[in-house]
């Protein structure tokens, strides 16, 4: 098969759901990405010449060929891909997944009716607690209701990555018979326990031999929250003879970053904790952080990192929610959102009893590697499209 995904913002570094799609495609499709010319945000700040050469990268570690189109208008991640039909008329697909059922590119293949020239499916990641906000994408609530209406008339595929997303999909009018679940899962391959990486970076961290390292890797900003790890941390007692480290990976929104996570790191500092920061990292990269840790602490909304991190080995502490508490139901612990005891109390109950905290990360690890493993997840999706074609053809 011929696999076109349309994803409006790629970097081909990141570790999101289409690039581990086409890290995990079969050799015998032919997989296109068709995407933005640039990144411009908040946390990306590639240049031209730079995303050209990941790219490159990208397609010669995968043998996907990467299409960037202008962008004469952007909002946020959706952006207007100019040439985007001419583009699809080239590469004669007979799949194509346009990544989102919120974003522009669906509305426009839909508007173009390409479902009727080969096989159109689309999906959605959104979560009821990020999926109403901005008077833009309420605006834009006007072109979804359109494609919802295609979605049903035309049965169009429709996946979901969580049973929140479906819940949200079913409440926007999309007809259960036409979803389908496709769930957001970890690269087994990449992500597994390196007792090498853990040995070398506790060595550069200066953690004692019966040191606790908690970590947290993301971005840092209101949404995400982390300043909730630092000053829940400082509510936590180390066991005798030992200490607590907390390690932090990612990117940092600086008015956030000064104004909530400075004066907490300083409190724990002057209570003997340590905190390392480091900047972003390759994906791939994480691998050795979540395997030299001992508690993974993500301490608002969900995600992607919370599989990578138990793929490793790593028991993780989320915030309750539905999903949340299915990704976690072998390998961590949630909390009441926004309880700072609840989710202090979660991380001493690791700190305190060391062989507990091992056992839930290997359960965890088994668990992640049967359910959210993308070389599974990948077969499936192609045998769907496969599916599929096979019936439009007939």
């Amino acid at each position: 098969m011929t696999i076109v995904h349309i994803e409006e913002a790629f970097h081909p570094a990141y570790g999101y759901q289409v690039q581990n799609f086409c890290r995990h495609h079969s050799a015998g499709h032919s997989v296109h990405v068709v995407t933005a010319k640039g990144l411009r945000s908040r946390f990306i700040k590639e240049s031209e010449a730079a995303l050209e050469k990941l790219d490159r990268e990208f397609e010669a570690e995968t043998g996907v060929t990467i299409h960037r189109l202008p962008t004469p208008l952007a909002w946020h991640h959706k952006m207007w891909l100019k040439g985007l039909h001419r583009t699809l008329e080239e590469i004669r697909p007979d799949a194509i997944f346009a990544h989102g059922v919120e974003y522009i590119s669906f509305a426009r293949v839909l508007r173009k009716r390409w479902d009727e020239r080969c096989v159109v499916v689309t999906d959605s990641h959104d979560l009821p607690s990020a999926a109403h906000h901005g008077l833009l994408r309420r605006l834009y609530s006007l072109v979804q209701r359109w494609c919802v209406n295609a979605i049903n008339r035309r049965g169009i595929r429709t996946y979901y990555t969580a049973p929140p997303t479906r819940d949200l999909l079913l409440s926007y009018g999309v007809r259960s018979e036409h979803l389908d679940y496709l769930p957001i899962g970890t690269s087994t391959d990449v992500y597994s326990r390196s007792e090498d990486e853990r040995r070398a970076l506790r060595a550069e961290w200066a953690v004692g031999e019966g040191d606790t390292v908690l970590l947290y890797t993301g971005k840092h900003d209101e949404d995400k929250s982390p300043h909730l790890l630092y000053e829940a941390a400082a509510r936590v007692a180390p066991r005798p003879g030992s200490g607590l480290v907390v390690v932090s990976v990612g990117p940092r929104e600086p008015g956030y970053f000064e104004s909530r996570c400075r004066p907490a790191l300083q409190k724990l500092e002057g209570l003997g904790v340590r905190s390392v920061q480091v900047d972003a990292v390759p994906a791939a990269d994480l691998r050795g952080y979540y395997s030299a840790a001992d508690v993974g602490v993500f301490p608002s909304r969900s995600t992607l990192s919370c599989l990578d991190a138990m793929a490793c080995g790593l028991p993780v502490i989320m915030q309750d929610d539905t999903t949340n508490a299915d990704r976690l139901r072998e390998g961590g612990t949630v909390f009441p959102a926004g309880d700072l005891d609840a989710l202090a109390a979660a991380i001493a109950s690791y700190v305190a009893d060391p062989d507990r905290c091992a056992a839930v990360g290997r359960a965890g690890c088994a668990d992640v590697r049967e359910r959210f493993d993308y070389g599974t997840i990948v077969r499936g999706l192609e045998r769907d499209l496969e599916s599929l074609v096979g019936a439009a053809a007939a």
